[in-house]
């Protein structure tokens, strides 16, 4: 009774004569099954739909937006070039002047001398027409540099989140998996120990069976500094040093895309219209096309303006007309581009380089943003077809593997390790299949940061 009720219980025992009977075949059949759900139920349980995913990754980048400390340094610089834009067009500050004329140095009385007196003046620097037009708009285009800089840096943001999202999803399921493998491996070590006493297995056998799950853990604490990582990498982009944003990693849906229109023609004139980086680039070029054209302007003259009010004192004994008569006075300068050879062409030559260096700085960038979003174009081609490749079949098939296996094993035709085999393939199989989700999923998500919105939008 005590040999058949090891030979009931173990699940790596060799077929025998009297296995077919019923309830022993039942009896293996049922715990085969159970350890079957004991693998593959953890996978089902608990998922999420894809709208609670979304909301979950969407309140995750809220937060983030908030509390970044690079994106409130950078809108704290775009706030400053916005208060910039007023003064960069408004005159300077006029210049209100005291003088005491002609004041006797014996006396210093103001009423010995005709020509002493008191004055007070006004003058006022006023740029040729045209420089503080150029110099606001300057200024405004500067600012709005900052603010596509702005949106690409959001954009960032949300792609590093939805990355570190998905890559913590796929080392979980990974994670998973090894631990399913572990507790497979504990059933097959409790079992081979039970037929090491019976000489039904090496002790070599045994010592490979720890030193495989020895491995599988190792695995495992590898995946959990990888985890530790990443969630560090989340800490540090949501603004909180000691705090990581809680996400819950379920199974993948995939998010539909339509790819049929993504033609190369297509591809390009999307990013060219709507990355922000392009667009704080071009915004670039046009600062240095204003900036030339504000160099350019400086051969021409400036002018100051100013009005004098002179009071003077009445002179004792002096019998004229304008004894102690007031006196108005204005006067007007112009600068004069005597320097231009060293100066004002240097500025313009300068510019000239400026606006250049801008132009292939655009040029290069919207090239290469071209070939990132056709990269990411065949790529997402790509996944579909392995993805399609999972789902028209492969998963069935390693299904089936597995359940031929099984009735092998039963039947005495396979060993157990050949099930075991099975069962490894099926889940690697299963692993390929969210690896694949995976890559649709970051494929999509920047190609969306390097449009700047969601495909869908994209698609209309």
């Amino acid at each position: 009774m005590i040999r058949e009720k090891r030979l009931v219980t173990n699940l790596e025992g060799d077929a025998y004569a009297g296995c077919w009977q019923e309830g022993r075949f039942m009896k293996r059949l049922i715990m085969l099954n159970l350890l079957w759900l004991g693998l593959w139920i953890p996978e089902s349980q608990g998922a999420k739909t894809t709208s609670d995913r979304d909301e979950e990754l969407a309140g995750i980048m809220a937060k983030a937006l908030e509390a970044n400390p690079e994106l409130k340094a950078l809108e704290a610089e775009f706030a400053m070039s916005r208060a910039q834009v007023g003064p960069a067009g408004s005159l300077d500050d006029p210049m209100l002047g005291f003088e005491v004329m002609n004041v006797p140095t014996d006396s210093f009385r103001l009423n010995e001398l005709e020509m002493s007196g008191l004055q007070v003046s006004l003058s006022q620097k006023l740029p040729y027409p045209g420089k503080r037009d150029a110099q606001r708009e300057i200024a405004v285009l500067r600012s709005q540099t900052l603010e596509h800089r702005i949106q690409q840096m959001k954009l960032n943001i949300g792609w590093t989140i939805k990355r570190i999202y998905y890559e913590l999803f796929l080392k979980a399921h990974k994670k998973k998996i090894l631990e399913n493998q572990r507790a497979f491996l504990r059933q097959t070590l409790k079992t081979s120990r039970d037929r090491y006493a019976l000489n039904q297995v090496s002790q070599a056998s045994i010592l490979n069976l720890q030193v495989e799950e020895a491995q599988l853990m190792n695995e495992q604490l590898r995946l959990s500094s990888e985890m530790k990582d990443l969630e560090a990498e989340l800490a540090h982009i949501s603004g909180h040093a000691e705090h990581v944003p809680s996400m819950t990693l379920t199974r993948l849906h995939r998010t539909a895309f339509n790819l049929k229109d993504w033609t190369d023609e297509a591809v390009a004139r999307k990013v060219v219209a709507q990355n922000a980086e392009l667009q704080a680039l071009q915004t670039d070029v046009k600062v240095s096309d204003a900036s030339l054209h504000l160099a350019k302007k400086s051969y021409l003259p400036d002018f100051e303006v100013m009005a004098s009010y002179t009071m003077r004192e009445k002179i004792a004994g002096m019998e004229t007309s304008t004894n102690g008569q007031d006196l108005l006075g204005a006067r007007i300068g112009i600068s004069l581009p005597l320097w231009g050879a060293t100066k004002q062409s240097e500025e313009i030559r300068e510019a000239v380089a400026s606006r250049d260096r801008s132009t292939h700085a655009f040029d290069n960038a919207r090239l290469m943003q071209i070939h990132k979003a056709r990269a990411l174009v065949a790529e997402l081609k790509e996944s579909q077809q392995r993805i399609e490749l999972f789902e028209s079949g492969l998963l069935q098939l390693s299904q089936q593997a597995v359940a031929a296996a099984q009735s092998a094993y039963l039947t005495g035709k396979e060993s157990y390790a050949s099930l075991l085999e099975a069962l490894k393939k099926q889940q690697d199989t299963e692993y390929g299949y969210q690896e694949a989700l995976v890559a649709w999923q970051l494929q999509i998500a920047q190609l969306e940061a390097l449009m700047g919105q969601s495909v869908d939008k994209n698609n209309e």
